[in-house]
């Protein structure tokens, strides 16, 4: 944001602490499943040349290695005491090496390093450039002037961020998973839907934000945009947090049987038996149809709740949550599981 002009942008100020933190916590919390890979080998060798192991020979500590080193270079760069338009670019740099680093580490990366490695890192630059942009305008803004100036940039910003989001997500879903819908039986695959459910309300939120204050300053009125912008980057935030647990998760293999299936899953599918090659399909029942209704309902309050005037944006973010929710249990109380070979014509299939 510091090479954006300032007459393109509200006046910002983030505080050298928050940065630190920022910084450190990368090489930090990228520890851990290094840690835990180490773990998993020390009773046999011991903890130090396990961790020594991991470190030098495998690619996800050798991308640690990398993000550490990175990570310190940044350091140094942000603690200097004038941030001249050249540093802010280095820094610009620097975090996309640290993406690079964890997108060779990734799951997509084992399974075709060129194609994986490209689209996991893509994925993540357009992720960090959309939500990055709205959690440091929204929480670190100082005031709104200049809003309509920086909304029209960065309405087009957004949208190519989502469109670049959509066609890495299909490329690395192409790599990760054999049938998307079949996924939904492991745990990897029910963070993943649950990931897309959350776009929804984002995107309202992103759309009515931008509408909304257009509309409003271009009048003159003392409407504030920037609750509205914490709330979207709060949303964004959850799928977030969402995304780092179900990347945790291995992806689905070819064949998934009940030992594998995920306790959400089971939760609604309580005496499933699923065997390899079986697969999901839908059904139409008394309770799709009620969350049906329910998600419809919720969406129309979503958008309804953008335009009423007194009432507060928390509200909206509840009903969003509601929307991801009615959504969620109509596609998990429509689905059954297909037996292996079952030829009925369902869009399990």
């Amino acid at each position: 944001m510091r090479l954006v002009p300032e007459q393109h942008r509200p006046a910002i100020y983030v505080p050298q602490k928050v940065l630190l933190i920022s910084v450190l916590s990368v090489p930090i919390l990228a520890f851990f499943p290094v840690l835990e890979i180490t773990l998993y080998i020390a009773p046999r060798l011991g903890f130090f040349e396990a961790l020594q192991i991991v470190l030098l020979t495998y690619t996800i500590g050798t991308a640690w290695d990398a993000t550490l080193f990175i990570s310190l270079i940044l350091l140094f760069v942000i603690t200097r005491t004038q941030q001249t338009k050249l540093l802010s670019f280095v820094g610009m740099m620097l975090t996309i090496l640290l993406m690079l680093a964890l997108a060779w580490s990734s799951h997509a990366a084992a399974m075709d390093k060129v194609l994986g490695v490209t689209s996991d890192m893509i994925h993540l630059i357009a992720m960090s450039v959309w939500v990055g942009i709205l959690l440091v305008v929204g929480y670190f803004a100082t005031n709104t002037q200049n809003w309509i100036a920086f909304l029209n940039w960065f309405t087009y910003t957004a949208i190519g961020c989502v469109a670049t989001l959509a066609i890495s997500g299909f490329l690395l879903m192409d790599i990760l998973v054999d049938g998307y819908i079949n996924a939904w039986m492991v745990d990897y695959g029910q963070g993943m839907l649950l990931k897309h459910l959350l776009v929804v309300p984002i995107l309202l939120f992103a759309g009515a934000s931008s509408l909304i204050a257009r509309f409003k300053l271009s009048r003159n009125t003392d409407f504030n945009p920037l609750p509205w912008m914490r709330l979207e980057g709060l949303l964004l935030g959850v799928l977030l947090i969402v995304t780092g647990a179900f990347t945790q998760q291995p992806p689905p293999g070819h064949n998934v049987t009940t030992e594998a299936l995920s306790p959400i899953f089971k939760w609604f599918h309580p005496d499933v038996v699923v065997e390899a090659g079986s697969s999901i399909g839908f059904v139409v029942n008394i309770q799709s149809v009620l969350f049906l209704f329910g998600s419809l309902l919720s969406i129309i309050a979503l958008v309804g709740s953008f335009f009423l005037k007194k009432l507060p944006p928390a509200v909206s973010f509840i009903i969003g949550c509601i929307v991801v929710l009615c959504i969620y249990f109509l596609l998990m109380t429509t689905s059954v599981i297909r037996p292996p070979g079952f030829m009925g014509g369902g869009m399990g299939h």
